[in-house]
């Protein structure tokens, strides 16, 4: 296989000098007994002592190329969700790391993440030549929802400013803003509480805020830039 050179090895002897020939040309670095082929070829030796020149047989040398792998290099999947890895080009196939997939010895192994993974896929062929490749899938966990907006009118259906899966997010920092500018709501570990009311000092602190278009910032504390957007407040 390529990659896997034969050795090519002729008797020691202090007194002889050797030369390997690849068909007619010499070998660049075959002047020593034995010699690596890594290529197809018919490869003969002359060895020279005081007594004469002699020349070996042909020693026919096939080299296998090693398999070609078709595959994708990156693939993107959501939070526990399934997803098949496909590659070809081989006989055999062994996926490692093994973990969360159905079968590690197939082309088309399905996994199942919870965090980005990468996968190196080993592919075999008739000739029994390896060749190896990286499978990098790439995780997203993150199931937050921030809704466009919300009517706090008291009639108990979507009072409140409901962010899911907020509690997987513990320090996280909620802001919210009018159309001037100027805060009206802050509130840090938010809880899903905010009725539309202000809690900030001298912007209506403690009162219903009227209904309008508001700004919010989100920072999850999770070092990634803090989300923003735009929420419409009915009365």
């Amino acid at each position: 296989c390529k990659g896997n050179p034969i050795d090519l090895t002729a008797p020691v002897n202090s007194f002889v000098t050797y030369q390997w020939l690849n068909g007619i040309d010499t070998i660049t670095g075959g002047n020593n007994n034995i010699y690596a082929a890594d290529s197809s070829g018919s490869y003969t030796l002359i060895a020279t002592a005081s007594c004469g020149t002699f020349t070996s047989n042909a020693i026919n040398i096939l080299v296998h190329p090693l398999p070609v792998i078709s595959f994708t290099d990156s693939l993107k999947t959501t939070c526990d969700s399934a997803i098949v890895l496909n590659v070809s080009g081989g006989l055999f196939y062994s996926w490692l790391p093994a973990t969360n997939l159905d079968n590690p010895t197939i082309p088309q192994p399905t996994a199942t993440l919870l965090n980005s993974t990468i996968y190196i896929v080993t592919v075999t062929d008739s000739n029994g030549c390896s060749a190896n490749a990286n499978v990098h899938v790439l995780v997203n966990c993150d199931s937050l929802s921030v809704p466009g907006g919300f009517s706090p009118n008291g009639d108990g259906f979507n009072d409140l400013f409901v962010i899911g899966d907020i509690q997987n997010y513990p320090g996280n920092h909620l802001r919210i803003f009018n159309r001037w500018g100027s805060m009206v709501y802050d509130k840090t570990d938010y809880d899903n509480t905010w009725n539309g009311s202000s809690n900030v000092n001298l912007i209506m602190k403690g009162s219903m805020l009227p209904p309008g278009t508001y700004y919010y910032v989100l920072d999850l504390n999770n070092n990634i830039a803090p989300r923003t957007g735009f929420i419409v407040m009915k009365r």
